[in-house]
């Protein structure tokens, strides 16, 4: 009997490693997850992230030590297509969305918060560090409250200790440029018209690609009596928020993850990997088109040459004799951005709604939602 089970798993193990792909797993796993929001520095050494009890925690990627530790993230105010940690170029201060609806610099290697750059009515829900010295966030688009979750025997608290139902609303979309080094305010406008759900701000802070449904009201309670829910996805200018493009957008799925590439040439947009299966569009801003590609939560390469991603691979079949339930699994795609020819594929074994949450520039790491880091190989 014993020798029976042997075979048949040697038969389920051949089995299912026959897809062709490398299945790869963690190279280790930091203290302290889940994560809310994660960023590599630029040179992937460093990792930062924000957990549930509102720290902001800075590890060192290769040896997995926490450097530091500052609190006052955002925690009770969420939206989805976030980026609320953005590291400086050289890697030596962190920006961070605050609870008091600031963005804090924090000088992490000296353990102090450098500025404080105040203005949005809530705390953002992108921020970008630039290459030249400025800090640009955006706030506003669908938006929610985290309510806590009160321990009782009939609602026990999760892992993250919030409800599972939040109060969700539109907030009008706010754009605000800072200097740094003089903690000045560059620019900063509003728009409530285009009805921005999601935003995103591109590497070089220069412009800021929404999705919206024009007119739609700001209370959800109120979408009921909304007739036009036409959906369109913009490119504003951060120094004057002039609209640079404007596209109807009629995907089947509403997006809900916006990617622009470094050189401003490439926007995509998709589902967030482990929120929706909705498929993405990789579309050309000079010139309107686009082509569909089966990726999602994906990123640009530095050179704006290849872009990577998610998507799900697990399958729901029914039970064999020869080979056990498949296990959860995600496939990692790096594609060729002009073809969108696949270049390599990965496959990890992992929970598909445990996303993505951060790359580093070179593609060779990312960290997800449970704070665990995969190396990938080229």
């Amino acid at each position: 009997m014993n020798h029976t089970r042997r075979i048949l798993l040697l038969l389920a193990v051949l089995l299912g490693s026959a897809g062709g792909c490398v299945t790869i797993r963690p190279v280790r796993e930091l203290a302290g997850g889940p994560a809310l929001e994660a960023a590599f520095s630029p040179d992937g050494k460093l990792l930062a992230a924000a957990t549930a009890d509102a720290i902001v925690h800075v590890w060192s990627t290769s040896s997995g030590e926490e450097l530091a530790r500052c609190d006052g993230y955002a925690l009770t105010y969420g939206s989805f297509c976030t980026r609320r940690i953005a590291f400086s170029p050289d890697g030596s201060r962190v920006a961070f969305a605050a609870i008091d609806g600031s963005v804090r610099v924090w000088h992490w290697r000296e353990e102090r918060i450098v500025a404080v750059l105040a203005g949005h009515p809530h705390a953002p829900s992108f921020v970008q560090f630039t290459a030249d010295g400025r800090v640009v966030s955006a706030s506003g688009g669908f938006a929610y409250d985290r309510v806590p979750r009160p321990t009782s025997a009939t609602m026990p608290t999760t892992r993250r200790g919030f409800e599972p139902s939040p109060i969700a609303r539109r907030e009008p979309l706010t754009v605000i440029a800072w200097d740094v080094n003089r903690a000045e305010e560059v620019s900063r406008w509003q728009d409530d018209a285009a009805g921005v759900l999601y935003a995103a701000i591109a590497p070089d802070g220069r412009t800021v690609s929404t999705i919206g449904v024009p007119g739609m009201p700001r209370s959800f309670a109120d979408m009921s009596r909304t007739t036009n829910y036409q959906r369109e996805i913009a490119v504003w200018d951060v120094q004057s928020g002039a609209a640079v493009r404007r596209w109807a957008d009629t995907d089947t799925y509403m997006p809900t993850y916006l990617a622009m590439s470094h050189d401003g040439r490439w926007l995509l947009s998709s589902g967030m990997a482990g929120i929706t299966s909705a498929p993405g569009a990789l579309r050309d801003i000079a010139t309107g088109t686009t082509r569909p590609v089966r990726i999602r939560g994906a990123d640009f390469a530095p050179d704006d040459r290849r872009l990577r991603g998610v998507v799900d691979v697990t399958k729901n079949g029914g039970f064999s004799f020869l080979a056990p339930p498949p296990k959860p699994k995600i496939r990692v795609i790096q594609a060729d951005v002009q073809s969108g020819q696949v270049l390599t594929s990965r496959d990890i074994r992992t929970n598909p709604r445990t996303w993505v949450m951060a790359w580093t520039e070179g593609f060779t790491m990312f960290v997800d939602r449970e704070l665990r880091l995969w190396k990938v190989p080229e």
